[in-house]
């Protein structure tokens, strides 16, 4: 019962932060990857748009995540739904991992649930000039989310999944992916 009551805290926690920090769809960051995506969906999309044409055209770190917009959005019809339901998947899977990873560490519930608590709620901080986790749903937080994933992994010692999770990593933000690879690879 205990343990219950424990995990719904830690949900409302991470769904609060969620919610209280969500700027929406089409804010921030949004603003240079909305256009490649619209022009997916329909290629008249911006015809003449130097941005949208530049970029349309050549393979870039954005790719997959365009393309896992695109597909989610034959079952969510508005994109700005998906990108919230999106968002808080993030920002609950970076909490858990969090706390998980901080239960390795530190085997008190407490101190996990405040490990989450600092990084949902605490001052937004880089690791390489990335967000760790933005205001808006980006492809760095969804990259994120799947390298501290594969920290937990391998902290776990689940040496298949740790790097099944880094290469999803990367393929969401590639440079992003790579770093976490390679420090956490070096370092194991």
């Amino acid at each position: 019962k205990k343990a219950a009551i424990f995990f719904i805290l830690l949900f409302s926690l991470i769904s609060l932060a969620a919610a209280l920090t969500y700027l929406g769809f089409g804010a921030d960051d949004n603003n240079g990857q909305i256009p490649l995506l619209y022009r997916m969906v329909d290629k008249s999309y911006l015809s003449n748009d130097w941005f949208v044409n530049i970029n349309d055209k050549i393979i870039n770190e954005r790719l997959y995540f365009h393309n896992f917009i695109y597909f989610l959005n034959y079952f969510f019809s508005n994109t700005s739904i998906l990108y919230f339901v999106l968002f808080l998947l993030v920002y609950f899977s970076t909490g858990l991992a969090t706390y998980f990873i901080s239960m390795h560490f530190f085997k008190e519930k407490k101190i996990s649930l405040l490990a989450s608590f600092f990084v949902l709620f605490g001052a937004s901080f880089a690791l390489g000039g990335t967000l760790i986790l933005s205001n808006v749903l980006v492809p760095e937080s969804l990259s994120f989310t799947f390298c501290l994933w594969g920290f937990y992994f391998l902290l776990k010692k689940r040496n298949l999944l740790f790097p099944i999770m880094l290469g999803i990593a990367t393929l969401f933000h590639l440079s992003l992916g790579f770093l976490i690879f390679g420090l956490l690879f070096l370092s194991s």
